[in-house]
């Protein structure tokens, strides 16, 4: 091997090391910020079958994750976690008149995919009550 392909070769090694030790160091000194992933099925075969319960045994991080059903219920989200179901044309969240369908209390919530209706007369569909 000549000389400056020697040298090109323990450039590139010195490198790659430099590289996969820089990788290393902030891997481990990264916290794993996913939380877990609770499921509500208003037919059975998740881990809940209403919503508040899972919001209830959510942790700030988590994901509640609501399939296709229709869900009469008011729903108080006072944790940091997202709220996801499976779309607006199959996941409802129907409050029947009585209040706010969700109220939210809490920074950092996300929430997608549902139809929510019902709402009371003075009431909301998604209420934001923050202090």
């Amino acid at each position: 091997m000549s000389g400056e392909l020697y040298k090109m070769v323990i450039r590139v090694t010195v490198f790659s090391l430099f590289v996969m030790a820089f990788i290393l160091i902030f891997s481990i000194g990264s916290e794993d910020t996913a939380g877990e992933t609770i499921t509500v099925d208003d037919s059975g075969g998740a881990d809940y079958e209403n919503i508040q319960d899972a919001i209830d045994a959510a942790e700030d991080g988590d994901t509640v994750r609501v399939f296709d059903g229709y869900y009469e219920e008011n729903v108080v989200v006072n944790k940091s976690i997202d709220f996801v179901g499976n779309g607006s044309e199959t996941t409802t969240i129907d409050a029947g008149g009585n209040d706010d369908v969700v109220k939210v209390t809490e920074d950092w919530v996300n929430i997608s995919g549902f139809k929510i209706t019902g709402s009371a007369k003075y009431g909301s569909g998604i209420k934001i009550e923050i202090c």
